[in-house]
């Protein structure tokens, strides 16, 4: 809301060069706004709600799958190295560490492109145009992005089911 007052102030502007653009902002801005105020306020949701003591690092390095059956284990519960130790027991909301995993995800899935350009006779260019790739690189970065958002999906979505603290966000 501050924003579109903020650019609506811009758009009276006398000044063209700051007024037109501004307009058109508002505009952009205005036409959006259901996408972003729907997120915001599920979000909204968790400010002030209920935190805890998460594992405050948490990324694939720190997941075990044991082979007999598959159950997953996390580990390396002494927090966040950057923070001070008496920092790391601080309570944090809980998405916090859907979040660090949900970009874990987004490293594996760059870390595998970056490779991929390496051997290439031709890196692509970042950011990635999919459709300048030779058709072999394009497949794969295409089943990279379906894998990335696919992982993504399900983590976040068995998160949410099994959460009893974000129930209507589902």
């Amino acid at each position: 809301a501050a924003a579109v007052r903020r650019l609506g102030r811009l758009g009276h502007s006398a000044e063209k060069t700051h007024a037109d653009p501004a307009r058109r902002a508002r505009s952009l801005l205005l036409s959006l706004r259901k996408g972003i105020e729907l997120p915001l306020g599920n979000l909204e949701a968790s400010v002030g709600g209920p935190k805890s003591v998460i594992h405050s690092d948490l990324h694939l390095a720190q997941v075990l799958r044991r082979r007999s059956d598959g159950a997953l284990r996390f580990i390396d519960f002494e927090g966040e190295p950057g923070r001070a130790p008496g920092q790391r027991a601080r309570k944090l909301p809980p998405l916090r560490d859907v979040g660090t995993m949900v970009r874990s995800f987004a490293y594996v899935r760059h870390y595998v492109m970056r490779g991929s350009a390496e051997e290439a006779e031709a890196p692509p260019m970042w950011p990635l145009d999919l459709d300048g790739l030779p058709t072999l690189q394009r497949a794969l970065m295409k089943r990279l992005i379906a894998w990335e958002a696919g992982t993504v999906d399900r983590f976040v979505g068995a998160y949410l089911d099994s959460s009893t603290l974000y129930r209507d966000l589902t």
